[in-house]
């Protein structure tokens, strides 16, 4: 998935989750960090779609300082593209892109931040022409690693992935997804030494109700 951390929590993180292939292929992990080099954000051109979505998203808490490397930004517009060349390593864009046109990909808007109390999290919101869409972009992303999944109960219908060690930085990564009408939500959630559950199930809460309240 596409990393906050810098390059150094890569190899944890593909460890901790033993990422596979998104859309089922049985090739080794492909979806191990972008290590690509500190650049400024460059967010996509808008559409209908990215603007609505740009709007749905979270507000960055106060005081908390958003990671600018790899393409990230405190919020920021995602074509088809920029959110392939993001999530996936070179080798496996191609296959990632035809899995996404099929399902129906209309844009992505994405936040994140490192917060005061020493966690982080990273925050996409992924369009779909179709509820059926979103729902299969959920299903194939919970089922790439290895980690265990469980139910999000602060979310209807949410997963919750949570990894079986810590990175590099002593922070454990969690993942939640579940779908708001045609919108597949993709959280990140980082804590350091244990996992902060409840955080992450608060933001969830909290970019459900955005969603809802946009008419999602």
């Amino acid at each position: 998935m596409w990393a906050r951390r810098r390059a150094a929590a890569a190899a944890s993180v593909v460890t901790a989750f033993a990422l596979a292939s998104l859309g089922g292929c049985s090739q080794p992990p492909n979806k191990a960090p972008v290590l690509a080099a500190s650049t400024a954000p460059k967010p996509s051109p808008t559409t209908p779609t990215t603007v609505r979505l740009l709007e749905a998203l979270v507000p960055v808490p106060a005081g908390s300082q958003a990671d600018t490397t790899n393409g990230l930004a405190a919020r920021t517009t995602l074509d088809l593209d920029h959110f392939v060349d993001g999530l996936f390593v070179a080798a496996s864009v191609p296959g990632e892109k035809t899995f996404l046109q099929a399902q129906g990909f209309t844009g992505a808007a994405e936040t994140n931040w490192d917060a005061k109390d020493g966690t982080g999290a990273e925050v996409f919101l992924v369009g779909f022409r179709s509820i059926q869409g979103a729902q299969h972009y959920v299903e194939s992303e919970s089922a790439s690693t290895s980690a265990t999944t469980s139910s999000l109960a602060a979310v209807p219908g949410g997963t919750l992935q949570v990894a079986n060690a810590a990175d590099s930085y002593g922070d454990i990564v969690m993942q939640a997804r579940f779908t708001v009408g045609d919108v597949a939500v993709d959280l990140h959630y980082y804590s350091h030494g244990a996992a902060d559950r409840t955080g992450l199930a608060e933001l969830a809460q909290a970019q459900y109700g955005r969603l809802k309240a946009a008419g999602a």
